[in-house]
């Protein structure tokens, strides 16, 4: 007699044999069930038990078919290869929930400690705990919880590094309120600290944290994990292990970085910190793993025993990996506890996945190491030697939620990420600083298209590779857990041929967009060229900043950012790794743009600038509090092309971002206040639509009635008449796909009046600088028999070359770098090529400001010269 499961599994079966039929008749379908066997034939009648056995007898084109259920066993598909042929798939059968899960029940006689504190032996070890399917937090202090968004709240529950802290030694401190306004460091802090919060002291705990692991962000965009060699109970002072070495990197003596004290002086204000350790264990939503003991120890809600809860812990990273494999499709399957890894393998899809919790630190069992992540991992040196090969690996479609460590790394070429969700990532932030909460630096010509991302804890949001075509995201609220950094971060490698174009970047306390360069604030400094940012919108944020030169910034809209800083920057500084002097800025929308990050500075924009409106942002657009950031009637007749990043049109009004099974995003935005009487309604596009209904009230319960129907076509957008702003509205927009089939959409709502006060908009004026002759003329200008006059007028505009943005102190330490002992002949020559550069740069400003000082003929001798011998 069949079991009920394996009963319901036929009847399923049978349903949906004429669906499959087609399949069965082009390709080889092999079906998997809990219930299988690995002898049976793998019909839909007698299924197989395991993947890894079904797919030995499929071939390109052919489709394993899983029956629903939770399937524990990873799959190895290592040198699995169908090239040149259709992929192979992966897939739950339709309609059925189909889970891989990368953890085991953690069950058996709980002992208790103490209190609501129980303890119970396992047989193996566990690096994440669940309860009910919900992740606890691993035991520290200060405590943090998700459900009040304290977790994500740094200087609420981390500790602060205090001033008479030294490497290897951390004096506790309660975290200090924000500094970026009296700092020039890009990692200067803008976060605030509410009052009576985190007000616990180390030495208030009375807790011996010797043997607990301190994670540390002590390095601005750097973190470690590090044990505790020294602590006694009641003092704010610490030793943590100097030893940073991980797996076969070795550093006995720490990282270089924070050996350098001056480095670590300029960033010990930036220093946060918090305990991880049993000891800490002390509130319900907390768990640890004791080694030396083989034991779990939780503690359970007041009344409750852990019996009356469903536990299970991680045991294994990865569900689904491979080696050197080829044109494999894996499609609607859910991961719970685990993820994917494919290395040196291409044609490689992900589609119609969902991933909790995919990835995880495993602090509780002595590895310091960072997360082994969701990845694609084709080897550089490979990539190098073949530069016309493709790896063409995707992942489409998704969800990541929850995955400590980067949500995703990809290394390849020609690989893209298209339409997933990704969420709460990467809060220890472990690694090498520069990895982001999704790590694409390491992919060349990639494709970042329609995704969502929002709330991370890395420095850099989504850290960009070689070529990469960044577009139609929607990203916030990331940055959480370090200092410095971005939304979206182009490395100066990577800048060449990177086009950032139609994101939406907002809420976030660092950069929006960002060019980066490396030795900041030295000669030595190195910056990217001919880079784009197109048609973005980014508010509430830090800005966006192009360093370099030769880059397009074009049509973009930013306002609302920290207040001090222009709201694009393009700096035009040479010792903060930027030129900008043949950048092209035109048809901006922003309150403040200028040749530095500071306002203040009143540096004017470098480069071929044209049509940038600057100004109250909030004048020039239609309603930007509720995201409607078309130009208002009165600016869209007055440019005659387009300026910001939108056009009046609603047909072309676009919004970035995961498209999911129903219409999201909707504009103006929900709980939307002062909208105009004369508003349209926008939303984003459900990903298997055909046409939308669109239903608007004032009554709530009215929605879906033919009476308050508003619109039924295939546009996104509508315009409803007789808006009464003070009034409350309520909208749906129902969505019919392919079949006709409908699906009900979210309520939403706008209306009423609220007072807003927006950021007063104040005219910095004109920069001033000190005048100073730094150099005499070149010898070759000296020797054209020009006039004393001539000569001296001539001299004064050469040196106000030197004396406006900073190149005076440029030159400055330049000349004092090559006058040094010991000098390495790579920085020496470096130096002189970019001196070389620079001296070419003040030549073209000598002969373009002299038009009123030399005569056409003079001109003529003075550019011979100049460009002849150019130093």
């Amino acid at each position: 007699m069949l079991s009920l499961r394996k009963g319901i599994f036929l009847k399923y079966c049978l349903g949906i044999g004429v669906l499959l039929l087609s399949n069965t008749l082009s390709a080889k379908n092999v079906y998997v069930s809990k219930e299988g066997k690995d002898n049976n034939p793998g019909s839909i009648q007698k299924p197989m038990l395991t993947v890894a056995k079904a797919i030995k007898r499929l071939k390109g084109g052919d489709t394993c078919f899983i029956a629903e259920g939770v399937y524990h066993r990873p799959i190895n598909l290592n040198h699995l290869s169908f090239h040149g042929q259709k992929p192979l798939v992966i897939s739950s059968m339709p309609g059925q929930k189909v889970v891989f899960d990368g953890t085991m029940p953690v069950e058996g006689k709980w002992q208790k400690v103490k209190g609501n504190t129980y303890r119970l032996k396992v047989k193996k070890p566990v690096s994440q705990l669940f309860r009910d399917d919900k992740m606890l937090l691993v035991a520290r202090w200060p405590n943090a919880s998700f459900e009040d968004g304290s977790f994500w709240d740094m200087k609420a529950t981390w500790r602060h590094q205090g001033p008479a802290s030294t490497f290897g030694t951390l004096h506790d401190q309660r975290p200090v309120a924000a500094d970026y306004k009296k700092s020039t460091d890009e990692g200067a802090s803008a976060f605030g600290i509410r009052k009576g919060v985190n007000m616990e002291s180390l030495a208030d705990t009375h807790i011996d944290f010797t043997g607990a692991i301190a994670v540390l962000n002590i390095g601005s965009w750097l973190s470690w994990a590090q044990p505790v060699v020294k602590h006694q109970a009641g003092s704010n002072v610490f030793q943590y292990s100097k030893d940073f070495s991980r797996g076969k990197k070795s550093l006995p003596d720490g990282p270089k970085f924070l050996r350098n004290q001056k480095f670590f002086n300029a960033k010990k204000k930036q220093g946060h910190y918090y305990m991880i350790g049993k000891m800490a264990l002390d509130q319900d939503n907390e768990w640890f793993y004791d080694k030396k003991e083989r034991a779990v120890y939780v503690v359970v809600p007041e009344g409750k025993h852990p019996k009356d809860f469903n536990y299970k812990g991680k045991v294994n990273d990865y569900l689904i990996e491979g080696v050197e494999v080829d044109n494999v499709t894996v499609k609607s399957i859910d991961f719970f506890g685990g993820t994917f890894s494919f290395n040196r393998s291409k044609n490689i899809t992900i589609d119609d996945c969902r991933f909790d919790y995919p990835s995880y630190h495993k602090l509780v069992l002595g590895i310091l190491d960072e997360p082994k992540v969701s990845k694609f991992d084709y080897p550089k040196k490979e990539l190098s030697l073949d530069q016309q090969m493709k790896t063409n690996n995707a992942v489409t479609n998704c969800v990541f939620a929850y995955a400590d460590g980067p949500g995703m790394y990809v290394m390849g070429r020609g690989d893209r990420v298209e339409n997933c969700n990704f969420h709460d990532l990467d809060w220890t932030c472990l690694g090498s600083g520069g990895s982001g909460s999704l790590n694409f630096s390491s992919a060349e010509e990639f494709t970042f298209r329609y995704n969502t991302v929002h709330t991370g804890g890395n420095s850099e949001g989504v850290r960009v590779g070689r070529r990469s075509l960044i577009e139609y995201n929607h990203i916030y609220n990331l940055s959480l857990m370090q200092h410095d950094g971005s939304g979206i971060n182009v490395g100066v490698a990577a800048i060449n041929g990177s086009i950032i174009r139609f994101n939406w970047v907002h809420d976030m306390k660092k950069s929006g967009i960002r060019f980066d360069s490396s030795g900041y604030q030295t000669p030595l400094v190195n910056w990217g060229e001919n880079g784009s940012v197109i048609n973005n919108v980014v508010w509430s944020t830090g800005s966006i900043k192009c360093k370099g030169d030769k880059h397009i910034v074009l049509n973009n809209t930013v306002y609302n950012t920290l207040s001090g800083l222009n709201d694009i920057g393009v700096p035009r500084v040479l010792m903060m790794g930027s030129n900008n002097n043949k950048s092209i800025i035109k048809n901006n929308v922003a309150p403040y743009i200028g040749g530095h990050f500071n306002i203040k500075k009143k540096y004017p924009c470098p480069g071929d600038t044209a049509n940038n409106w600057q100004g109250d942002v909030y004048q020039y657009l239609r309603n930007a509090d509720n995201h409607d950031f078309r130009p208002n009637s009165t600016w869209a007749k007055r440019w005659k092309e387009p300026t910001g990043a939108y056009d009046s049109d609603p047909a072309k009004f676009w919004i970035p971002g995961y498209r999911g099974k129903l219409s999201m995003t909707p504009v103006p935005k929900n709980h939307a206040k002062n909208v105009d009487s004369n508003l349209d309604l926008f939303w984003s596009p459900a990903r298997h639509a055909k046409t939308y209904r669109v239903y608007l009230s004032e009554n709530k319960n009215k929605l879906g009635k033919r009476s308050v129907l508003l619109q039924e076509s295939a546009l996104c957008y509508a315009h409803p008449k007789a808006i009464t702003p003070s009034k409350t509205y309520y909208w749906r927009v129902d969505v019919i796909d392919q079949k006709g089939a409908v699906q009900e959409g979210k309520v939403w709502e706008f209306g009423g009046v609220k007072s807003v006060k927006h950021p007063e908009y104040k005219s910095y004026g004109k920069p001033s600088f000190k005048y100073r002759k730094h150099l005499d003329l070149p010898k070759e200008v000296t020797k054209l028999g020009f006039s004393a006059e001539k000569i001296t007028k001539l001299t004064k505009v050469y040196n106000t070359f030197w004396c406006q943005y900073e190149n005076d102190k440029w030159l400055k330490e330049t000349q004092n770098m090559l006058k040094q002992k010991g000098l390495s002949s790579y920085k020496v020559k470096k130096l002189n090529r970019f001196k070389t550069e620079v001296f070419a740069e003040a030549s073209d400003f000598l002969l373009d400001n002299s038009t009123t000082i030399l005569s056409s003929r003079e001109l003529d001798m003075l550019n011979r010269s100049l460009h002849r011998n150019d130093r």
